[in-house]
């Protein structure tokens, strides 16, 4: 209908554009494809590609060969390690062979320390040689380059296909530097290391407790050659020097004895003994008494104390006691002896026993009386206290003024 949309033009226009499903879309009516078409590969071309010789032949003769595996001039497998540096590298065994290329094997070093050690030896001598120092150092040199690719964390452990890590080249470091100090046939001057620790670090206070705590070091020792190690106790001045010098200690490593180590106390730390002097107080413990003293020279002498001054008593404990009992007395004072003999007058003196030059005890049976009785001393020398002693029937009280009606 006129006027309405769409218009005529556009209704035939719209049905136009459909095309049926059995319609065959030429080329033509396709974007790009004859460019596209034009840039395959023919399938007859790209089959002969696959089968063909010379096909990228540039990049395979960058390729290594199956054929050069583990040969000379070819490249190693990754085997296992052991192989790898037993067969492919280049391990020197000896000692003469050089090359800075070469990798020196453990056990040329195990052979190496074994020399350090023999011209440890001879260095102690008066009589040393050292023209063979020298050529310890010159094989010495041909060894440091392979240090950083040793795996043995020792100095003893042998294996031509092993080598030493590098704390172990220091270990081997400091011997050599131990060694290059000597001149002119003279050991260079030893050094002395002092380590503290408390006296709680060790389980006994002795040399064996030190080597218990020595050999259980979680963080290792190292001595060198030239070197002398000593343990101070702060808190009790006590000294312990280990006596092995070269070497490691602590934990992992070879142990020590108290065979290798010395105790250095000073001995203003120490008591003082006389071989002739008893080990108890002079006063009492021989039948003479003796008396430390000097001679004209100023040496310490034990001398016998001509006259011994008679006993002192200050007290008796208790001063009082029933009639017939049986009483343990305690007697305070001065100059008593082991042979001092005590007598109560009227009493039975059990035993007398002895403690010290100031206090004896003494075990009494009393008699039936009651009374003040005397107390006498004897250490040679005689000294009677009268009416020491009460013996009453009931307790003894002393009166006070409370007890008076009239004063």
């Amino acid at each position: 209908m006129t006027g309405k949309k769409p218009t005529q033009a556009q209704f035939w226009a719209t049905w136009g554009s459909f095309r049926h499903k059995d319609e065959a879309i030429p080329q033509s009516a396709v974007s790009n494809l004859t460019t596209t078409l034009a840039a395959k590969t023919e399938n007859a071309q790209f089959n002969a590609h696959k089968t063909a010789a010379d096909a990228h032949q540039a990049l395979f003769d960058l390729k290594q060969s199956l054929t050069d595996k583990g040969a000379q001039g070819g490249y190693a497998p990754l085997d296992e390690f052991t192989k790898l540096a037993a067969e492919y590298l280049n391990i020197v065994n000896d000692l003469v062979t050089g090359g800075s290329t070469a990798l020196a094997s453990a056990e040329t070093v195990k052979t190496l320390k074994g020399q350090i050690d023999a011209i440890n030896l001879i260095l102690t001598s008066d009589n040393v040689n050292l023209d063979n120092v020298q050529e310890l150092v010159d094989a010495i040199e041909t060894i440091q380059t392979s240090l950083e690719t040793i795996l043995v964390n020792d100095l003893t452990t042998g294996g031509i296909t092993k080598a030493l890590t590098a704390e172990m080249g220091k270990s081997l470091k400091a011997l050599i530097d131990a060694l290059t100090t000597t001149v002119n046939g003279k050991m260079s001057t030893m050094v002395t290391t002092v380590k503290t620790i408390t006296s709680a670090s060790l389980s006994t206070q002795d040399a064996a407790g030190f080597v218990a705590y020595i050999n259980a070091l979680g963080v290792v020792l190292n001595v060198a050659a030239n070197e002398t190690v000593e343990y101070q106790l702060s808190d009790t001045g006590r000294i312990f020097k280990i006596l092995l010098r070269g070497r490691s200690f602590g934990a992992g490593q070879p142990a020590i004895t108290t065979a290798d180590v010395e105790d250095c106390t000073l001995w203003m730390s120490k008591d003082i003994k006389l071989s002739n002097y008893p080990s108890t107080r002079n006063d009492g413990q021989l039948a003479t008494n003796k008396v430390l003293s000097t001679d004209a020279s100023g040496n310490l002498k034990l001398y016998s104390m001509a006259t011994m001054p008679a006993p002192y008593m200050e007290v008796l404990i208790p001063d009082s006691t029933l009639p017939s009992v049986t009483t343990d007395f305690t007697i305070k004072g001065s100059f008593f002896t082991p042979t001092m003999t005590v007598s109560i007058v009227g009493q039975t003196v059990n035993y007398v026993t002895f403690i010290s030059d100031n206090e004896v005890r003494v075990n009494v049976t009393t008699g039936a009386a009651q009374g003040s009785f005397a107390v006498t001393l004897n250490n040679g020398l005689s000294v009677t206290y009268a009416a020491a002693l009460v013996i009453v029937l009931g307790t003894v009280y002393s009166p006070v003024d409370a007890n008076w009606t009239i004063k």
